[in-house]
């Protein structure tokens, strides 16, 4: 498997990367369906105290050791998958021994889960605070 973990981007980016991008890397990798995912969360880059989310993107790429021969091709390609939601791009590679990892899947499930929940944002139509409004818990 290849890890993607994802840094200074919020994670609906990790993920529209992902749903975007999965099946060409696998190709691109000659890797096969499902072998390929992403981390994607709320670690920040900051510089000189101002977080960098959507300037400055920051991979680390786990790669077995044996893929190491596509660094190049898939460094570049991240580069134009990513180039959309930041200006700069850093991919670290980490490479591991495949022997290293152990990988359990349940055999009753698919690898990955596929169903998508959609948020309703009913409740901020039907409520609507201002902000001058008084705090309703004040004494």
């Amino acid at each position: 498997m290849v890890v993607i973990k994802v840094y200074s981007q919020d994670v609906y980016a990790a993920a529209e990367v992902s749903a975007k991008h999965t099946v060409a890397l696998e190709k691109l990798l000659k890797l096969p369906v499902n072998s390929v995912f992403f981390i994607g969360g709320d670690a920040s880059l900051i510089a000189k105290g101002v977080e960098q989310a959507n300037w400055f993107t920051y991979l680390e790429v786990e790669l077995p050791e044996t893929l190491n021969i596509y660094r190049t091709e898939l460094a570049e390609y991240l580069d134009r998958a990513f180039s959309d939601y930041g200006v700069h791009l850093r991919v670290k590679f980490i490479n591991y021994d495949i022997s290293s990892v152990v990988t359990m899947i349940n055999p009753e499930y698919k690898v990955f889960n596929d169903i998508i929940i959609e948020v309703d944002n009913e409740y901020e139509e039907h409520y609507h605070f201002d902000e001058n409004d008084e705090d309703e818990f004040e004494d």
